[in-house]
């Protein structure tokens, strides 16, 4: 009985006797694309592979123990995580990188007891009490799934962010890059992995605490994403965002992963070329406009590829921005309900047809506002305040009504095929905001459309 017991000792620590701090990422290389790490970070920085005890690899992560921060932490996202909602705020540590020679390869505690004996060359939680800044993640706690979240609980995968920054900016491009993501993953019925790196950029004029100047204080998050399609190569994509670590105004901006490895440079001051996927993961697809399409509408991200914007979106923007800023308008009271632009059809079944499609997609109703038959030159005064009126009608009454008036016009009009037939595209946003909003009417008029704000 004893030498079998001795025996079973032997075979449970074989087990988990894998390397956290390793020389290269061969062990956890399922994190990275095309299994390669991302390139010209400082090579002086800890490798690790996360785990827990007697568990698997979760994510990998660059350790610097001279800036006491991760410069980043690479992982995937599986989209059944997407109903796990458990969080624990249980820290750890790991005890390779203050004790190199140490036989624990798994996160441990992050106590009283553990902090005295690792404090020396990592962060501990008691280096953020106090300082304003949360113990923000790299890899975000939601993008995993039961042990895979505990594992991200670790100071190896946190760096000082300010709590607002942390809580409000970075947590909606979280949660948006997620269900932007898993979206995707399921419409792809899982033949395709998303890998994506969020690191940070230490600014070695900032740390914490104010006592001991211990943890470098990143002045930017970014995060890089490779979406990699199993067999279709023209749906996969890649894409990167950067923000600067602070309370407001934080300039989030959308980009491609090739213009995010340059900026990196820049912010490193290093000559040293910085790849963070290889080949920059499928960045000739240029689909940069389909993400900020998702982006933008969610969390207003700007995009500084100006290149993959139309001139008309370009021009709508730049219009309104004047706007807010020619009087003392305070933009954060400002409120946008209504949003129109104006198309034309040649018939009634085709206006039919597509003001169904935008009201169930997009919640759009489309108000007729004049129809003229071709070749004449004026419509009725009647006939258009009819029209006018029949379209003020559609809008009040509810869609299924609409959509039987809709159709008796339609119906109406098979006969008579050659009409032009223009309607406003009309799509409100309920708001209610906490104080009142000043009261004004501006239309802003572009070379593509029109957009009216009111309160």
């Amino acid at each position: 009985m004893l030498v079998l017991g001795l025996i079973s000792c032997i075979v449970l620590r074989a087990l988990s006797a894998q390397a956290k701090v390793v020389h290269s990422f061969e062990e956890c290389k399922e994190f990275l694309y095309q299994g390669k790490e991302p390139s010209g970070m400082d090579q002086n920085a800890e490798k690790i592979c996360q785990k827990l005890q007697n568990r698997g690899f979760y994510y990998a992560s660059l350790y610097s123990v001279r800036h006491k921060i991760p410069l980043y932490s690479a992982y995937t996202l599986d989209p059944k995580c997407s109903s796990d909602n458990r969080r624990t705020d249980d820290w750890h540590l790991e005890p390779q990188i203050s004790q190199p020679g140490s036989p624990i390869d798994y996160m441990v505690p992050d106590n009283s007891d553990n902090q005295n004996l690792y404090k020396g060359n990592q962060a501990i939680s008691s280096d953020y009490s106090h300082t304003g800044y949360d113990r923000g993640h790299l890899n975000p706690n939601s993008f995993q799934c039961s042990d895979g979240r505990t594992a991200t609980f670790t100071l190896t995968n946190a760096a000082p962010m300010i709590r607002r920054f942390n809580q409000r900016h970075w947590k909606r491009c979280e949660s948006t890059l997620r269900s932007y993501l898993i979206q995707k993953l399921v419409m792809d019925g899982g033949s395709a992995t998303a890998f994506i790196v969020t690191g940070t950029v230490p600014d070695p004029n900032v740390r914490i605490p104010e006592d001991r100047k211990k943890v470098t204080v990143p002045s930017h998050i970014w995060t890089a994403v490779c979406y990699k399609h199993h067999t279709d190569d023209s749906k996969s994509l890649s894409f990167g965002y950067i923000g600067r670590n602070q309370q407001e105004e934080p300039d989030i901006r959308l980009m491609s992963v090739s213009d995010l490895n340059d900026e990196l440079r820049s912010h490193f001051g290093t000559q040293q070329s910085i790849e963070i996927f290889a080949d920059d993961c499928f960045s000739d697809n240029n689909k940069l406009v389909e993400v900020q399409g998702v982006f933008q509408k969610l969390i207003n991200l700007p995009v500084i590829q100006a290149d993959q914007i139309s001139s008309g979106l370009q021009d709508t923007y730049g219009a309104v921005k004047r706007t807010f800023s020619s009087d003392s308008t305070p933009e954060k009271r400002v409120k946008v309900n209504e949003n129109t632009g104006k198309m034309s059809f040649n018939s009634m079944i085709t206006y039919y047809s597509l003001a169904e499609k935008l009201n169930a997609f997009a919640r759009i109703v489309c108000l007729i506002t004049y129809t003229k038959p071709l070749g004449r030159k004026f419509v009725h005064d009647e006939l258009r305040k009819r029209e006018i009126s029949t379209g003020q009608m559609l809008l009040n009454a509810s869609w299924s009504q609409r959509s039987r008036r809709l159709q008796l016009m339609a119906h109406s009009a098979q006969a008579s095929q050659n009409l032009i037939i223009a309607v406003n595209a009309t799509q409100v946003v309920k708001s209610s905001p906490a104080a009142p909003l000043p009261a004004f009417t501006r239309t802003i008029s572009t070379a593509t459309g029109v957009t009216q704000t009111r309160s």
